[in-house]
């Protein structure tokens, strides 16, 4: 959120252009898509990023510009950088200008350092940067998502007999001041209060036991592997270093057509995303190997860490069976009779 109010921020993957009608058709709706978003929400200020599948010369390109002009957007790269490509083929042979930053134009004037990472060779594509020079607040700050620096993890084997004591102590404590709502238990009312009442007091209980939990018991940093690529270390690294290493000493001698330099560029890419392919196609193979490995180390310690990666994606959210009860209607009528028990009139 700007100080001017939210800011709403889309990343895209346009549709490609087969130079048929069939695309032309995909991408319009793809506009109309975004208009449909921008027009539901509330935000003062857009920003658009991604892969248009766009660049000057395509025939798409006027259906953006008008878009951009309709919403009073702005196509910031374009207006702050000439002469770039952020695509460039396996052959070495096209490249253009198919990445965009597509922005409103109070955000625009604030947008600084775009740039094009020509030394990054993930794909064919190459990865658009930019900053922008605003004072932001962050808005719904609680997310499940693993956060770039990692998540805290509590580690409950480290607890001895005074943690655990201290932990309960300060739960108590917390407790104490949740305010219970006590009108629940009158006859009559309105449910959606009561509901409203009842999300309110859970929400409060939890967050005792979260900041409870962070205060008192031993935790470790748990860092977002989400795109992390079992094998590439063994497989992939080098392939991507010389892909890499091949790919700006071709930019260094002027992009040329033909010849070593080419030849060069062209054959490490090639040998790069087969690398990259084998891997993606050979997750689970990838994944034993590294068990099989730790082994081998004798590394119990990482052998059985892999092994709980592994079979945590297997792992269900919720319980199936709560004390013989089984489905979650059951179990949800099970619980709903005991707190009836517990917050009783008669007890």
């Amino acid at each position: 959120m700007s100080a001017d109010g939210k800011i709403l921020l889309l990343n895209v993957y346009m549709p490609c252009d087969y130079g048929d009608d069939e695309s032309l058709q995909d991408y319009l709706e793809c506009l109309g898509e975004l208009d449909a978003l921008m027009i539901e929400s509330d935000a003062v200020h857009t920003i658009i990023c991604g892969d248009f599948n766009c660049g000057p010369a395509s025939r798409f390109f006027p259906m953006l510009d008008s878009f951009a002009r309709e919403h009073n957007l702005i196509i910031s790269d374009m207006t702050k950088l000439s002469n770039v490509f952020t695509y460039d083929s396996d052959d070495g042979l096209r490249t253009s200008w198919i990445d965009h930053i597509v922005c409103s134009s109070a955000i625009d004037k604030v947008v600084c350092d775009i740039g094009v990472l020509q030394n990054v060779i993930i794909s064919d594509h190459r990865p658009l940067t930019f900053r922008i020079g605003y004072n932001t607040s962050v808005v719904n700050a609680e997310s499940d998502d693993c956060s770039n620096t990692g998540v805290r993890l509590p580690q409950w084997n480290l607890c001895d007999d005074s943690v655990l004591y201290n932990f309960q102590y300060v739960v108590d404590v917390m407790l104490q001041k949740v305010h219970f709502p006590s009108h629940l238990f009158t006859r009559g009312g309105d449910a959606v209060r009561f509901c409203s009442a009842i999300d309110e007091f859970y929400s409060e209980i939890i967050r005792c036991l979260r900041w409870a939990c962070e205060e008192c018991v031993p935790h470790r940093i748990m860092k977002d592997n989400r795109f992390n690529i079992p094998g590439w270390n063994t497989y992939v690294r080098e392939a991507h270093d010389t892909a890499r290493e091949c790919y700006l000493s071709w930019i260094d001698y002027g992009k040329p057509r033909s010849g070593v330099w080419f030849d060069s560029m062209c054959r490490s890419r090639a040998k790069f995303k087969l690398a990259l392919r084998y891997c993606q196609q050979h997750v689970d193979v990838m994944k034993a190997d590294a068990c099989a490995n730790s082994v081998l180390d004798k590394d119990d310690k990482r052998f059985w860490r892999d092994v709980y990666k592994i079979s945590k994606v297997k792992a269900t959210l919720a319980a199936n069976v709560i004390d013989g009860v089984v489905g979650d209607s059951e179990i949800t009528a099970m619980w709903k009779r005991h707190f009836e028990r517990i917050y009783s009139e008669k007890n």
